[in-house]
């Protein structure tokens, strides 16, 4: 699995940086958003901890904070780098952060929304479960269900987030987007 979110990554940032259209500083940012996104990894995995015999829920929760943690920094370390790449005053810059704002927001949402929908904490997953009491047929007509359900938010939250990323950057936009949310996985 790890091989497979490594080829993806850095198909994102070859991705992005091929849109650049050889715009040298276009080409530079996926570069230098990635290596923010290392050096917040890392920030974010000293946050994660629990103690012995924790609970799901308190598992969950270090988790959580490791992944916000960590996307606060790298928010704050792309703001540093547009600045520098672009200048200070530049509107294509910002717009070129706020795609990348839009991607880490649009990954935490799925990756909530995958929680939602696979965690046995929560109703979806429950509901497959109760619905074993009537037999196995309606635990298959329940998961089918769940299934296409979970896809629902998921869909509606990618489409959101191409469609602005479009409208503030372009393709180039989809490409930073789409990095930041390969960069949460």
């Amino acid at each position: 699995m790890g091989a497979d979110l490594f080829e993806s990554f850095v198909g994102s940032i070859i991705a992005a940086a091929t849109l650049a259209n050889g715009d040298a500083t276009k080409v530079a940012l996926p570069f230098w958003i990635a290596g923010a996104g290392i050096v917040a990894s890392v920030i974010g995995f000293f946050a994660v901890g629990t103690k012995d015999g924790a609970t799901q829920r308190q598992l969950m929760f270090a988790l959580h904070k490791g992944v916000i943690l960590s996307s606060v920094f790298v928010l704050g370390f792309s703001a540093v780098i547009i600045s520098q790449l672009f200048g200070h005053d530049t509107k294509e810059g910002w717009e070129l952060f706020a795609c990348i704002a839009i991607g880490l927001v649009a990954g935490i949402l799925i990756g909530q929304a995958t929680e939602y929908y696979t965690s046995y904490s929560f109703w979806p997953t429950q509901s497959i479960t109760q619905a074993g009491v009537t037999g196995p047929a309606t635990v298959i007509i329940q998961g089918i269900g769940i299934g296409m359900a979970s896809c629902v938010l998921p869909v509606l939250v990618i489409i959101a987030t191409i469609l602005s990323c479009n409208a503030l950057a372009q393709q180039y936009g989809i490409g930073e987007c789409h990095q930041m949310v390969i960069w949460l996985y």
